[in-house]
């Protein structure tokens, strides 16, 4: 994927990817970018500064980056972070920590569906090799860049794509 809001955050970063199956508007993204600058502004890792990024993506997609070539990221810092996403759920009323769901474009644009029920769109051909799957479980800067957008057949989907040879 090439996204020029992306190459701001450095391929070493570690990267935690947040997202909500409602595109949220504009205005909510901008307010909760401004929340989330308060937070960062003091996040810290055992005292030290923590060099962090966040942006939205294509509205449905909040990305928080540490650059930990600066410093890393640690489990009270981490922790510190889900709880802070866990406010801005519930202070905006957002699902954004549901790892249950997969993310693709369709032609309705962003769509997400349960991960148990992707065999069915897959069957019903809503979803073929060459849809785009959102990777939302990686965890570095440069995957972001190159592994979280990818065609069906070339992600952890591949396996409901393989064909059987005839005999």
């Amino acid at each position: 994927m090439k996204n020029d809001e992306l190459k701001h955050i450095p391929d070493s970063s570690r990267v935690w990817i947040f997202a909500s199956p409602q595109k949220i508007n504009e205005g909510i993204r901008d307010e909760i970018l401004d929340y989330i600058d308060v937070f960062l502004g003091r996040w810290k890792a055992h005292g030290k500064e923590l060099k962090s990024h966040k942006l939205f993506v294509d509205g449905h997609f909040l990305i928080i980056a540490v650059d930990e070539s600066f410093e890393k990221a640690t489990g009270c810092s981490i922790d510190s972070l889900n709880h802070f996403i866990f406010e801005i759920e519930k202070k905006y009323k957002l699902d954004l920590t549901d790892r249950s769901k997969v993310y693709f474009r369709s032609k309705n644009g962003i769509s997400s569906i349960a991960f148990l029920k992707i065999k069915e769109l897959i069957h019903s051909a809503e979803i073929d090799e060459d849809t785009l799957i959102y990777n939302n479980s990686i965890a570095k800067g440069d995957e972001l860049k190159n592994k979280w957008l990818l065609r069906a057949e070339e992600s952890w989907l591949t396996k409901y794509f393989q064909k059987t040879p005839l005999k």
